[in-house]
């Protein structure tokens, strides 16, 4: 009979180990997939995150380039709203454009008298729409929507002649 017992009680406390070891290996899987979850939530807001940045940045680097106000004009390449930064250089006048063709921001650097289409542009980064326009003679409103829907403002104050 006490052996019986013995080794119903061994039976006994194999099932609870084992049971505890089940249960100690779900509770590892649901943290670590919870831990997965969170992980790549944070991830996606981080990359947006950048993208905002990277965006708002790139514009207002090549806007703070230019040399004055005067130089800095709102037009178009093809029907795209654009920055076009003017500059000279060898007794002639190039123009930077800063526009959103296709999907992307893009780039492009002309001669002032040339025709640009604006596929020719490189490409910077994915960009939905860019709205431009000018507050006033010194200060420059900027909308870029980003393909993941979110959006920046900026405004940049530009340079005037006299600095």
């Amino acid at each position: 009979m006490t052996q019986q017992l013995s080794r119903d009680k061994h039976i006994i406390e194999t099932i609870t180990l084992t049971a505890l070891l089940f249960g100690f290996a779900l509770c590892s899987v649901m943290v670590i997939a919870l831990g997965s979850s969170v992980y790549k939530r944070t991830l996606s807001a981080s990359d947006s995150s950048y993208e905002i940045r990277t965006a708002g940045s790139y514009v207002l680097n090549k806007i703070r380039c230019a040399s004055s106000s005067d130089m800095i004009r709102i037009g178009k390449v093809g029907n795209s709203p654009a920055i076009k930064i003017y500059e000279e250089l060898n007794k002639e006048t190039y123009v930077t454009s800063l526009y959103v063709y296709d999907g992307s921001l893009m780039e492009i650097m002309s001669s002032e008298k040339a025709t640009i289409s604006p596929m020719t542009g490189q490409r910077i980064m994915d960009m939905d729409s860019m709205d431009i326009s000018m507050v006033d003679n010194s200060l420059c409103r900027i909308e870029m929507a980003m393909t993941d829907k979110s959006t920046i403002r900026v405004y940049v104050a530009l340079r005037n002649n006299a600095e």
